[in-house]
């Protein structure tokens, strides 16, 4: 019998890979700047982000803890920034948990460890200790929340914890805030 050996077939070139910009920031501060300091970086990335067609909606705010978070949210809020968030004590937590809606024209905002199973276009992630391993399970599960977009997406991690700040300087956004001036605020007052 004889058989018939078919030529090997030729693999196509790859010229390009056809992935959506993905902007990469991590800001290393002090505990007591860190709320100052989402406040502002959430601000910054709707302003700068305008090519992107990037909006307040398409923001998440993912604290390590609801402390690590509430305080950003409160002074959003200060500012004339509406929020949907689930922070509160355990009823209350609960019922915010039961109307959180990703599709909801606010900024969002929750802990890393409620996050699990969403994703997210923007997502700035508070990070206020990475003691055990716990911590480090969490931060893991905010830096890949993040949801593909074709017009790009966007994560910056506010860290407070001096144990990453090796990590955090390979990013390609870097910036340490550590030993800068106090933080001003930079959402003007409505």
């Amino acid at each position: 019998m004889n058989r018939v050996i078919s030529p090997p077939k030729s693999n196509p070139i790859q010229t390009q890979l056809n992935i959506e910009p993905c902007h990469l920031r991590w800001v290393q501060t002090t505990l007591e700047e860190a709320d100052a300091v989402c406040e502002q970086e959430i601000y910054t990335l709707i302003s700068t982000s305008a090519e992107s067609r990037l909006s307040m909606s398409d923001v998440t705010l993912l604290g390590s803890r609801q402390a690590a978070g509430s305080e950003v949210v409160s002074r959003l809020e200060q500012k004339g920034i509406k929020c949907i968030d689930t922070f509160g004590s355990t009823r209350a937590s609960r019922r915010k948990k039961l109307a959180f809606f990703m599709g909801d024209a606010l900024v969002k905002a929750t802990t890393m460890h409620s996050f699990k199973g969403w994703e997210a276009r923007a997502i700035v992630v508070r990070v206020d200790r990475a003691e055990s391993a716990r911590d480090l399970a969490l931060l893991y599960t905010a830096l890949t929340r993040f949801k593909r977009h074709n017009a790009g997406r966007y994560m910056t991690v506010v860290c407070s914890d001096p144990s990453l700040i090796r990590y955090g300087s390979n990013w390609p956004g870097f910036v340490d805030r550590r030993q800068s001036d106090a933080i001003q605020s930079v959402i003007p007052n409505s």
